[in-house]
């Protein structure tokens, strides 16, 4: 995800945010070139409300990667060349019944993906795909065994290390690396202790320096972040002004190649309809930012080299749902702090409905997932 560009398409970016501000919030008519907007689906992709196909990482050549939910409710990962061609991924031992299966969670420059599957018992194993279809399971030794337990890989940088997590027989939560060479690296984050998860997902991001972010809920359900360095420091990132009782905290998200760090925060008496965004720039100092103009919300999900930042908006409603003109919608924020505002075709605008920014690599390609009013999935790849 890392390597030099052969084309600037920096300024290609800057002249379509300018027409698209222009138009989201000037009515100015637009004279820049538009983007281009490529919508797939992985074939065999279900056609059911909560199934089709989840976009999860972009690399610098234009890869996607992801999964998709079948008309049986069984995940299948896949990647999407160049081309256009959608190869579906499935690992030997995947179960076959509804919630189990393949899902891929990260992808390097070379084209290797890691994630994990659900075996028949529901317990989770991690992988990493090379290029050339050669699967490699993770499972780390102290993992559990036991249905919701296991080893969940989530990202492989460009030496092939793998940064993921497992749940061990007491189902508590742990951190691991997996170098190269197969060897182990097990941690916890600072304060983490006995009855905290890693939330909502999985470690964020492993940049090429091996660095690593992401965050956990303690046992009061208070977020934290977190950054590990490179030579093994663990350091418990919470941005000042984030509440401290339960549903408040910090969570990072991701980082860049230069490990500048992206996320949000959660104020006392706040909720995820308040979320505010920050960056934690490379030597440690941080910058908090608001969501869009009109919207309550900025979610960050990932930072490019050139400091660019996609996630999705929303504005809730006195019932606590985002719905019409304020639902979901992707975001995309340069690194002087202009937002555009993006709502792909066909996007759903009923609660947990929308478009959704999910990764940008190098070049401003961005890609994520729409959700229609039917609740079905497909993904895009915007290209400036």
């Amino acid at each position: 995800m890392r390597e030099h560009l052969k084309f600037d398409f920096r300024l290609m970016v800057r002249a379509w945010l300018c027409a698209a501000i222009c138009m989201i919030w000037l009515g100015v008519p637009a004279t820049a070139q538009q983007p281009t907007v490529i919508s797939f689906g992985a074939p065999g992709a279900g056609t059911g409300a909560g199934q089709g196909t989840w976009a999860n990482a972009i690399n610098a050549i234009g890869e996607v990667a992801g999964w998709y939910v079948d008309g049986n409710n069984v995940h299948h990962g896949f990647i999407r060349g160049l081309d256009g061609e959608i190869r579906s991924v499935n690992a030997g031992r995947a179960g076959a019944a509804a919630y189990q299966g393949t899902l891929i969670e990260g992808m390097n420059s070379a084209g290797a993906t890691t994630g994990y599957y659900i075996d028949s018992n529901n317990v989770n194993h991690g992988f990493v795909r090379a290029p050339d279809g050669r699967f490699t399971i993770i499972d780390v030794p102290t993992a559990g065994t036991a249905a919701s337990q296991g080893t969940i890989a989530s990202n492989v940088n460009a030496a092939g290390t793998v940064l993921g997590a497992f749940i061990d027989a007491e189902s508590n939560w742990h951190y691991f690396l997996r170098g190269s060479d197969a060897s182990f690296t097990n941690f916890d984050a600072p304060g983490e202790g006995p009855g905290a998860s890693i939330g909502w997902g999985y470690p964020d991001e492993l940049n090429d320096s091996g660095a690593a972010t992401s965050m956990y809920t303690d046992a009061n359900n208070v977020y934290h972040g977190w950054l590990r360095t490179p030579d093994g420091i663990v350091t418990r990132i919470d941005v000042p002004g984030a509440g401290t009782g339960s549903g408040e905290g910090t969570f990072t998200v991701a980082m860049n190649w230069e490990g500048a760090i992206v996320g949000g925060f959660i104020g006392p008496g706040g909720s995820w309809g308040t979320v505010q965004g920050f960056l934690r720039h490379v030597h440690g100092g941080i910058t908090t930012f608001e969501p869009p103009p009109g919207k309550g919300t900025v979610f960050s999900n990932d930072i490019n080299a050139n400091g660019e930042i996609v996630g999705t908006c929303w504005t809730w409603n006195e019932a606590g749902q985002s719905v019409g003109a304020d639902a979901d919608k992707a975001f995309f924020r340069t690194h002087n702090g202009a937002y555009a505002v993006l709502s792909l075709p066909g996007a759903g605008t009923g609660n947990y409905q929308g478009s959704y920014g999910v990764a940008v690599n190098p070049r401003g390609w961005i890609t994520g997932t729409v959700t229609d009013d039917n609740s079905v999935n497909w993904s895009y790849v915007m290209i400036p």
